[in-house]
């Protein structure tokens, strides 16, 4: 008989044989020419009385934005390859809450390193630029920054500088990595809001992409390049794996 002991070990045998295989979440997207045209989506939210993470503070209603990152073209370059991407941005925080409320900055992390530049403004009048750099409370982690004030840990610019309580408006740019490569993840997504809320505070905070590993597209879809796994390979992976877990056990107790 296989006691508890017995049956704990007998299951990390079987994990062990890759039966379960599943992804992990991950606040990431990795992106190459296949993925051409495909979009995904990052959500940003600081709910009304929480401490929005490294800001400090508490704004007195939500804030929250979304963009939807798409990947426009991928183009080898001399010995550099150019990722070229066009961010749809809103600012979903509504227009009836108490201060401006507007969006200054954005910014992400890139693997491998890029340079962000050629900023290809498509909305309607907002001047946003790109340059290096990182939102105020995620130095070492945003390395690349959109902004629409004088920089990416900026908050000036008077009222009207910024992306407007449920306003909308659409940036192109293009990264560009120091040696020819296949793919480029995106990560660490973060956003600045100046003259939020009833405070006139600045926050700053994270967001996340909802997608999976391997994963890319609307509402990250389904992986891009999914690996089948033949049928009944599970049901032979336990087969296999209880087998060897038996063969062990039974060279121990002679």
């Amino acid at each position: 008989m296989i006691g508890l002991k017995d049956l704990t070990k007998l299951t990390a045998v079987v994990a062990a044989f890759g039966l379960t295989v599943s992804a992990t979440s991950s606040d990431a997207a990795t992106l190459s020419a296949a993925d051409i045209g495909n979009s995904f989506d990052v959500s940003f939210l600081c709910e009304a009385g929480d401490d929005c993470p490294d800001s400090g503070n508490q704004p007195n209603a939500d804030l929250s934005a979304s963009a939807t990152f798409t990947l426009d073209n991928v183009m080898n370059v001399g010995s550099t390859t150019e990722f070229s991407l066009t961010v749809d941005i809103t600012n979903t925080v509504l227009a009836s809450a108490a201060g401006t409320n507007r969006i200054t900055a954005f910014g992400f992390s890139s693997d491998p390193d890029a340079v962000i530049s050629n900023p290809l403004n498509n909305g309607d009048g907002l001047d946003w630029d790109v340059g290096a750099g990182f939102i105020p409370g995620f130095n070492g982690e945003v390395e690349l920054c959109v902004f629409a004030t004088n920089g990416c840990q900026s908050a000036t610019g008077g009222a009207s500088n910024g992306l407007q309580a449920e306003d909308s408006d659409t940036i192109s740019f293009v990264l560009t990595t120091a040696a020819i490569e296949t793919s480029i993840t995106l990560g660490d997504f973060a956003i600045k809001f100046a003259s939020a809320t009833s405070t006139d505070g600045s926050f700053e905070f994270g967001g996340s992409s909802e997608c999976e590993q391997g994963q890319f597209g609307p509402d990250c879809g389904e992986p891009t390049n999914p690996i089948p796994l033949p049928a009944g390979l599970p049901l032979m992976l336990t087969i296999v794996g209880i087998g060897a877990y038996m063969r062990k056990r039974s060279r121990k107790s002679a």
